[in-house]
C-alpha cells in the first residue's frame, strides 16, 4: 500500500513537472513552434546581439513583442510570418571597390559573421513573407540560398553592405513583390530576369555600383509601381515604359542615360531624371500625366521650347528644370497649378519678363530663375544676345534612325537594280562603240582598196 502511495505521488509530481515546463516554454499566444524559437535565438547569435534584440531568450514571448518602428514580428498560427529589424549601422559612405570579403571596423558586422550561416538560419522560416534587416552591417554575397525563402514576398536588406552581382536564385521567389537591394555595394548589370516576377510591384536597387545598360524586360513588369535605379552608373537609353500603365514613381537620377527621353504611362506620379545625358525636347505626352506631382530633368542637355503646361498641370507640386538649355518666352499671362511649391527654371535660355504666377513671393512658394535673359527681375541674367547666340548653338542634329529589315533589303534591292542597270547601260555602249568602230574601219578599207587600185596601171594589175 505504501509503495502504491509512492508511485502515485511520484506519478502526479511527474505530471505537475510536466506542465509546468509547458506553461513555461516559449510557446506565445500564437504557440510558435520551438524549433523556430531556437532559429529566433540563433538569428540573434548570428547578428551579433545587436541592441534591437536585447532580451531574447528562451521564455521570450515574441509573437507578443510589441510592435516599434526597429522591430516587428508578425505569427499566424504557430509560425513567423513577418520579420523587420532596423539596427545603428546604416552605411556611412560608399566604400568604391565595396567591402570585397572583410568587414569594417565599427561598420559591418564582425569578420566571423557568415551571411551564409544568416540564410540557413531564415530559410527555418517557412511561413516567412515579409523579411526586412536594414542597417545590421550584414556583409557578404547574397548566397544562392536565398531561392528557399519561397514564400517571401517583401525582401528588403537595405543600407547594409552587401556586394557581387545580384544572383540569378533570386529570381525563383515567384511571390515576390517587394524587393529593396538598395544603400548596398552591387555591381554589374541590373539583371534581365526582373521582367519573369509576375508580382513584382517594387524595385529600388539605387545607390549601389550597378552598371550597363537597362534591360528591355523592365518593361514587361507589369505590376510595377515603384522603380529607382538612382546613383548608378547605368547608361544608354531607357527601355520603353509606357506599357507600365500603374508605374507611379521612376527615379533614374544620377547616372549616365540618355539621350532619349523614356516613354511613361499616364498614371506617373513622380519623375526623377536629374543628372543624366538626356537630349532633345521634354515630349509633349508628360504635360497630359494628370496625376504629376514632382518632376526633375535638372542638370540635363534637354533644349527645345519650355513645355508651358508643365507650369499648370493640376496636381504639380515640385518643378525642376534647370541647367538644361531650354528656349522660348514666359508670357506674363501664363497660368500655374496654385499647387505648386517649388519652381527652378534658372541656367537656361529663356526670354522675356517672369510671369505674374511665378513672381508672386509666398512663404510656401520657392522660385529661382537666375541664369537666363529675362527682363526686370531681381535674380542674375545673362544678356539678351548671350540667349539668341546659345540657343541657335543648342538646335540639336536630327535624330539617326535605324533602318528596319525591310526597309534596309528594299535599299539594297533598289541600289542593286541601278548598278544592275549602270553595269549593262555600259556594257550595251561598249558594244555598239565597237560596232561603229568595225564599220567604220570597213568602209575604211575599201576606200582604200579603191584608191589602191586606181594608183596601179591596169596592165600591172592583169598580170599579177
Amino acid at each position: 500500500m505504501g509503495r502504491n502511495s509512492a508511485r502515485l505521488s511520484l506519478f502526479k509530481f511527474a505530471l505537475v513537472s510536466a506542465f509546468l515546463a509547458l506553461s513555461t516554454f516559449p510557446f506565445s499566444d500564437g504557440q510558435l513552434q520551438p524549433s523556430q524559437v531556437q532559429a529566433l535565438l540563433t538569428f540573434q547569435r548570428v547578428l551579433e546581439f545587436p541592441p534591437v534584440l536585447n532580451g531574447w531568450n528562451n521564455w521570450t514571448n515574441f509573437c507578443g513583442i510589441p510592435q516599434s518602428s526597429s522591430l516587428t514580428i508578425v505569427c499566424y498560427g504557430n509560425s513567423i510570418t513577418e520579420l523587420s529589424i532596423v539596427g545603428n549601422r546604416a552605411p556611412r559612405s560608399l566604400i568604391s571597390n565595396g567591402v570585397q570579403n572583410f568587414s569594417v571596423s565599427n561598420q559591418t558586422l564582425s569578420s566571423q559573421f557568415s551571411i551564409d550561416s544568416l540564410f540557413i538560419t531564415l530559410s527555418q522560416f517557412p511561413g516567412l513573407k515579409t523579411l526586412s534587416l536594414v542597417s545590421l552591417g550584414i556583409w557578404g554575397n547574397l548566397p544562392t540560398r536565398i531561392s528557399q525563402l519561397s514564400s517571401v514576398q517583401t525582401l528588403n536588406l537595405s543600407s547594409n553592405f552587401i556586394y557581387g552581382y545580384i544572383p540569378m536564385r533570386v529570381s525563383l521567389l515567384k511571390n515576390l513583390q517587394i524587393l529593396a537591394l538598395d544603400r548596398n555595394m552591387l555591381y554589374g548589370p541590373v539583371p534581365s530576369w526582373v521582367g519573369s516576377l509576375p508580382f513584382l510591384s517594387v524595385l529600388d536597387l539605387s545607390n549601389n555600383a550597378l552598371n550597363g545598360s537597362l534591360p528591355s524586360s523592365l518593361g514587361t513588369t507589369k505590376n510595377l509601381t515603384f522603380l529607382s535605379l538612382s546613383k548608378n552608373n547605368l547608361s544608354g537609353d531607357v527601355p520603353d515604359l509606357s506599357g507600365l500603365i500603374d508605374l507611379q514613381v521612376l527615379d533614374l537620377a544620377d547616372n549616365l542615360l540618355g539621350p532619349k527621353f523614356p516613354a511613361l504611362g499616364h498614371k506617373i506620379v513622380k519623375i526623377a531624371l536629374q543628372k543624366n545625358k538626356f537630349t532633345y525636347n521634354i515630349p509633349h505626352q508628360i504635360a497630359s500625366s494628370e496625376g504629376l506631382q514632382s518632376f526633375d530633368v535638372s542638370s540635363n542637355r534637354l533644349v527645345g521650347p519650355i513645355l508651358l503646361p508643365l507650369f499648370s498641370l493640376p496636381s504639380i507640386q515640385y518643378l525642376n528644370l534647370s541647367g538644361n538649355r531650354l528656349t522660348g518666352v514666359l508670357p506674363m499671362n501664363m497660368t500655374c497649378n496654385p499647387g505648386l511649391q517649388s519652381v527652378d527654371i534658372s541656367n537656361n535660355l529663356l526670354t522675356g519678363s517672369l510671369p505674374s504666377c511665378l513672381a508672386t513671393t509666398s512663404l510656401n512658394k520657392s522660385v529661382s530663375y537666375s541664369g537666363n535673359c529675362l527682363e526686370k527681375t531681381s535674380q542674375y541674367q545673362h544678356q539678351l544676345s548671350f540667349c539668341s547666340n546659345e540657343a541657335i548653338a543648342a538646335i540639336p542634329p536630327p535624330i539617326k534612325k535605324k533602318p528596319s529589315p525591310n526597309r534596309l533589303i528594299l535599299l539594297l534591292g533598289v541600289a542593286g537594280g541601278i548598278v544592275l542597270t549602270a553595269v549593262s547601260l555600259a556594257l550595251l555602249v561598249l558594244v555598239v562603240c565597237k560596232r561603229c568602230r568595225r564599220t567604220a574601219y570597213n568602209r575604211h578599207y575599201k576606200s582604200s582598196a579603191v584608191t589602191v587600185s586606181a594608183s596601179f596601171p591596169p596592165k600591172l594589175l592583169t598580170n599579177a
